[in-house]
């Protein structure tokens, strides 16, 4: 499948006018093999050596991060070349207030990797505050 174009050929045209803030790639993802390594910070440095020594472009740290390491574990990364996601509950992007006090607060070098399902509730200030991007992804048209 990884080699296939099906999926490509029976998708519906993207809605993203614009897709170049898209930067795809392999990502290491802990939490498939342990749940709580996302609780240990040295379980993530080790999953972002892997992403480096296997080529990958992307580590996942999963539910559990802790925002007082995220600033080092992003550091970490980037001196490897590889790009850190957070997974977050969209619960807590989706609500304004709530953007607000991530868009503050929020670690830098590190974007959600689960979002809201509504396109039109994913605050920018989230986005700009949340994203690994220099460039804040433009909204999609949902």
């Amino acid at each position: 499948m990884v080699a296939s174009d099906l999926p490509d050929d029976l998708a519906a045209p993207s809605r993203i006018a614009d897709p170049s803030w898209i930067r795809p790639g392999r990502v290491a993802w802990s939490w498939w093999s342990d749940s709580w390594s996302p609780h240990v910070f040295a379980d993530q440095r080790d999953y972002v050596d892997f992403a480096h020594e296997a080529g990958f472009e992307y580590v996942l740290v999963d539910a559990g991060w802790d925002p007082a390491w995220v600033p080092q574990l992003v550091d970490y990364a980037a001196e490897r070349g590889v790009r850190v996601l957070l997974w977050t509950d969209w619960h807590a992007i989706a609500a304004p207030e709530s953007a607000q006090s991530h868009s503050t607060s929020g670690p830098p070098g590190a974007s959600p990797a689960s979002k809201p399902t509504s396109c039109s509730r994913t605050p920018a200030s989230a986005w700009r505050s949340w994203t690994t991007s220099p460039a804040t992804p433009p909204r999609a048209t949902c």
